[in-house]
């Protein structure tokens, strides 16, 4: 075990024994004065000896070698007597932190002691190597992994825009929230049409096979698939039903009515075969960032674009920066991207029904992204931060659950009931 009262005095780092330079004592925390050790030239005489005439350490040709790669590295090679150096490998444990004169840290990756044999009897050679606390973590990583985003039928792109409410739809031109379809009393927004059509497919998806019609189910729904087909909507409006007619009204939301309601059609059919989920390609973005201290974590939860984070060299598939970025800081959160192109461009034109904002293959590319909470991990020197991303190309996120306000105090924060 370590002696606090008897510090080691080796050269570390970007120094070595060259019998001038003041040494700290090691390991980080001993007691201690620094020291001198080695021969200092240009006396040509390779040992050193104290008063009663013992030769002391001494640096040994080539020594020390520096590496920077994927981490800096720096090894040492002294010569001694054999009990000196026996009894310094007993204070340096794998892990333990050292400092040069330059007050760089550093920590031990391993000592080795090597007897020199009958040439120097009762002398050894000591070789230690440790890693940089100080400079050069390792690069960056990145990466986009597919994930089958396992969502419901009705937020497929193919009937997604057809079915959900918006407050600009740009196929008709309209607010669905304030255009008037129906005629008399019998009227409601197309919204609330919308509404009522996505709760009759719920109603429906109970049981998405098509039972006879002499049960409650079927009854159910065969007046879904009555409703639909008559162009009549039931809808739940301050606690009564309206039969809105949806041939009626603004001729514009009359249409944004029609279309949804022949999506929803296709939408049961669908489920006839128990086609309820299928395959919707998202993605996860990780970047991997690297420490010598513990960093700040994001706890995620909130709607995040990825591309206003990463460096344009991951998110820019135009971007001439030729150096993988090594953004190491735990001080900080990272610099914000500035892509003039995204990685994400082409998809609209590779397949315009799921992913381009018009459903034409010259719309442009929509999507959402989810800040997920950030993952770390200790390995050996550093700490590694992962801060991922789960990207949506249906909608949005919900943007009542998935933001950065404060919570709702007050009945009108919530969203209303439609």
């Amino acid at each position: 075990m370590a002696d606090s009262d008897n510090p080691i005095v080796l050269p570390f780092g970007v120094d070595y024994a060259d019998g001038v330079t003041q040494l700290p004592p090691n390991p980080v925390g001993t007691g201690g004065n620094a020291a001198t050790v080695g021969t200092a030239d240009p006396h040509g005489d390779l040992a050193q000896f104290d008063n009663g005439g013992n030769q002391l350490i001494q640096e040994d040709e080539g020594s020390p070698e520096l590496e920077r790669g994927e981490q800096s590295t720096c090894s040492h090679s002294q010569t001694m007597p054999s009990y000196t150096a026996w009894s310094y490998l007993a204070s340096l444990a794998r892990g333990s932190f050292v400092m040069d004169s330059a007050q760089n840290y550093w920590r031990m990756l391993s000592a080795k002691v090597t007897r020199l044999g009958k040439s120097h009897p009762g002398f050894s050679r000591m070789t230690t190597v440790a890693e940089s606390l100080s400079f050069d973590t390792p690069p960056d990583d990145f990466s986009i992994e597919p994930v089958d985003l396992g969502v419901n039928i009705t937020k497929n792109p193919r009937y997604y825009s057809a079915l959900w409410p918006t407050t600009f739809n740009q196929q008709f031109g309209i607010n669905d929230f304030n255009t008037i379809v129906g005629s008399g009393a019998q009227t409601a927004t197309v919204a609330q049409v919308k509404m009522a059509v996505i709760r009759a497919i719920q109603t429906y998806q109970d049981a998405p096979y098509f039972p006879s019609s002499n049960t409650i189910n079927g009854m159910v729904q065969n007046n879904i698939i009555t409703s639909f087909i008559s162009g009549i909507v039931p809808v739940q409006i301050n606690g009564s039903t309206q039969s809105v007619t949806i041939t009626s009204g603004s001729a514009s939301g009359a249409a944004a009515c029609a279309l949804a309601i022949a999506a929803a059609g296709e939408i049961i059919q669908n489920l006839w075969y128990q086609s309820d989920t299928p395959y919707f390609p998202g993605i996860k973005i990780t970047w991997t960032r690297r420490f010598f201290f513990s960093p700040w974590l994001n706890p995620g939860g909130y709607i995040e674009d990825p591309i206003l984070v990463l460096p344009d060299y991951f998110s820019d598939p135009e971007n001439n920066q030729q150096v993988i970025p090594n953004t190491g800081n735990a001080g900080s959160e990272n610099p914000a991207g500035s892509a003039a192109s995204t990685i994400f461009d082409e998809w609209a034109a590779i397949n315009p029904q799921y992913f381009s904002s018009d459903g034409t293959n010259g719309g442009q590319v929509v999507y959402s992204a989810l800040r997920i909470c950030d993952a770390v991990r200790f390995v050996r020197t550093w700490f590694e931060l992962d801060q991922s991303w789960m990207v949506s190309f249906i909608g949005q996120w919900n943007q009542q659950l998935f933001q950065q306000g404060p919570r709702p105090s007050n009945p009108s924060d919530y969203q209303p009931l439609q």
